[in-house]
């Protein structure tokens, strides 16, 4: 597993010890997001409330953003808490799905960020459903090793991607002075873009499902109940292996995101 210099993991995990305080907890994830771009949170009793604990959690890592949208018109509705919850009633949207669901970044047509997402387990499927992350730099020494040229053209093409009244443009693959940084979202690219913006994003598209997705080179995590993941948005490209439901609500997180403080007080 390749890292930068200020990320030296992928994943790490900050377990909730008895009598710590939600600003204790925080603090920890704070300090572990310096340098891990996937942060687990687990020995969180499934049962605390969100209003409560979660909250004051993520508040106390960083300014919370409200990005939560209508599952059906993907209007943005000015809430912080956005549900990933199976609902067999709701159609064409993955997180009300029991499908796999495409590698992607989350903040690929948000104008405000890199930002980091983070979600909480309610319900997990028996049967799959685990979230799967690969480190934008491992990405970037598969592309080199398997398809130089379309890593070439994903660093120099701008991309567009939009939803709803937001839109983000940029190259899928840049760097700054932290390492690389991801963008992308197959199924948001502004209809408006290039012909070749478009092809690039379906050669990108087919790379990830044929040598990343079905060659198992993302990393698995499988939530339990009362556990939660924090992490570098920008920095890997995440997606959702399928899972088996029967019932609605069976596989159950709430989702939000925030800006990162600078500094911890």
């Amino acid at each position: 597993m390749i890292t930068t210099a200020k990320f030296k993991k992928l994943h790490s995990q900050i377990e909730f010890l008895p009598g710590m305080t939600p600003e204790q907890f925080a603090q920890q994830i704070w300090l572990e997001l310096q340098t891990s771009k996937v942060v687990q949170t687990i020995g969180v009793d499934q049962n605390l409330s969100r209003n409560e604990f979660w909250d004051r959690v993520s508040e106390n890592v960083g300014d919370c953003m409200l990005l939560s949208e209508d599952p059906v018109t993907g209007e943005r509705i000015g809430e912080k808490w956005l549900e990933i919850r199976y609902d067999s009633s709701i159609q064409n949207a993955y997180r009300h799905s029991k499908n796999a669901q495409p590698l992607h970044t989350d903040g690929s047509y948000v104008g405000d960020s890199p930002y980091i997402s983070f979600f909480f387990c309610i319900n997990q499927a028996e049967k799959g459903g685990a979230t799967v992350f690969l480190d934008s730099d491992d990405l970037i020494a598969l592309l080199k090793d398997q398809d130089p040229a379309l890593l070439d053209d994903l660093c120099q093409t701008t991309v567009c991607f939009a939803k709803d009244k937001d839109f983000k443009r940029r190259p899928i693959i840049d760097f700054d002075e932290f390492g690389s940084n991801l963008n992308f979202n197959y199924y948001c690219v502004d209809p408006k873009e290039t012909d070749f913006a478009k092809e690039l994003v379906e050669r990108f598209h087919h790379f990830l499902q044929t040598e990343v997705v079905a060659a198992n080179k993302a990393y698995p995590i499988k939530l339990k109940p009362g556990e939660a993941v924090f992490f570098h948005d920008d920095r890997l490209i995440h997606g959702r292996n399928s899972f088996e439901a029967t019932k609605d609500s069976e596989r159950f997180f709430w989702k939000s995101a925030l800006k990162l403080k600078p500094s911890y007080s």
